[in-house]
C-alpha cells in the first residue's frame, strides 16, 4: 500500500469517528420518534423554507393541515379561552439516565446526571410536554404568520425545549450555545452542522410532526409540531395548559399529542364557544392511557 493511499484511508476513518458521536439513543432506551422521510431542504443555505417530504407523525397525532381556507381569522372577534389539563393514567418505567461518558465536554456541563425527557409527570400524574391544539373547526380560515421567531437551543448537549411548536412559514431560530460541534438533523427535512456557538434559521411550509436529533450526540432529541394556525400550546410541568388567543363562537375539536403516541392515546374533546365567551365544557381535560 503506497503512502498516499494510507493517508486517504486514515482521513476517512477520522471523519467517521467525528460524525458518529457516542452514548445510547432514545430509541435504545425504549422511546419513540417520528418516521423517516425524504429530505427536501437546501442544505447549503443559511435560511431555507422546507416544503413537504418530511416524516409522518405518530399515528395518534392527527397533526396536519387544519386551517386551509381563504378567510383571514378574525382575531378581534375571538371570545373563548380554552384551558385544561393533561394527565397520564398508567404507571410507566422511570426515564433512564443519559450516558454522556463518551463526550467530556457534554459530561462537564452537568453537575449531576440527567435523564431523558420522554415522559415527565408530577405527583398528580400531570403530563408535561404534551401538545394541545385545535384539530377541527378552523378549516375556513387562514392565519397570519407571526413575525416573532421561535427558538430551539442546544445547551449542555440537550435540545431546549424538548417539545415545541411553530407555525408554517414562521422563522425558527436554531441556536448552538455550546462550545462544541452539534449536528442539527430535522429528520427528513434538513441536516447541517453547527461547529461553534451560532444561530441558523429555517422555516417549514407544511403542517407536520418533526423529530430533531443530533448525529454527533445520539441522546439529543426534540419534537417539533408545525401548524397552519396559532391555536396550539405545550403543557406545563403540572400538565396544565391554556391555548393562546381566543376562539370565535363556534364548535371545535381539541386534541392532544404526545411523543409516545404509539403507546398511549387520549380521546379528542368537542367543545362549543358561545357568543358570551363561555366554553362548554369549561375545562378541557385529557387522560392518556394505554392503547
Amino acid at each position: 500500500m503506497n503512502k498516499q493511499m494510507l493517508l486517504t484511508l486514515v482521513s476517512a476513518g477520522l471523519l467517521v469517528l467525528v460524525g458518529c458521536g457516542g452514548g445510547k439513543t432514545e430509541a435504545e432506551f425504549g422511546s419513540s420518534g417520528a418516521g423517516a422521510g425524504k429530505p427536501t431542504a437546501k442544505k447549503t443555505e443559511t435560511t431555507a423554507a422546507v416544503k413537504g417530504g418530511g416524516p409522518s407523525a405518530p399515528a395518534a397525532s392527527g397533526i396536519g393541515p387544519q386551517a386551509t381556507g381563504d378567510t383571514l381569522y378574525p382575531a378581534d372577534k375571538g371570545v373563548g379561552v380554552v384551558k385544561g389539563k393533561v394527565t397520564l393514567v398508567p404507571p410507566y418505567k422511570p426515564m433512564s439516565t443519559i450516558d454522556m461518558t463518551s463526550n467530556d465536554f457534554c459530561k462537564q456541563q452537568h453537575g449531576t446526571p440527567i435523564k431523558f425527557e420522554t415522559i415527565i409527570t408530577d405527583e398528580n400524574k400531570g403530563l408535561k410536554n404534551a401538545m394541545v391544539y385545535v384539530s377541527k373547526g378552523l378549516e375556513t380560515y387562514r392565519f397570519e404568520v407571526p413575525k416573532e421567531p421561535v427558538e430551539v437551543d442546544q445547551k449542555g448537549c440537550q435540545y431546549i425545549p424538548h417539545v415545541f411548536g411553530v407555525m408554517a412559514g414562521q422563522t425558527l431560530n436554531i441556536r448552538n450555545s455550546d462550545e462544541t460541534l452539534h449536528n442539527v438533523n430535522a429528520v427528513g427535512y434538513f441536516n447541517f452542522g453547527q461547529p461553534k456557538p451560532q444561530v441558523d434559521t429555517r422555516k417549514f411550509d407544511d403542517a407536520a410532526a418533526v423529530h430533531f436529533k443530533c448525529d454527533a450526540h445520539a441522546w439529543m432529541s426534540s419534537k417539533c409540531n408545525v401548524f397552519d394556525h396559532s391555536f396550539f400550546v405545550v403543557t406545563k410541568d403540572d400538565g396544565s395548559f391554556e391555548l393562546p388567543g381566543k376562539l370565535v363562537p363556534g364548535k371545535y375539536t381539541i386534541s392532544a399529542w404526545h411523543e409516545e403516541g404509539e403507546k398511549y392515546a387520549a380521546p379528542s374533546v368537542d367543545i362549543e364557544v358561545k357568543d358570551d365567551g363561555s366554553v362548554t365544557p369549561a375545562e378541557v381535560n385529557f387522560a392518556f392511557d394505554k392503547k
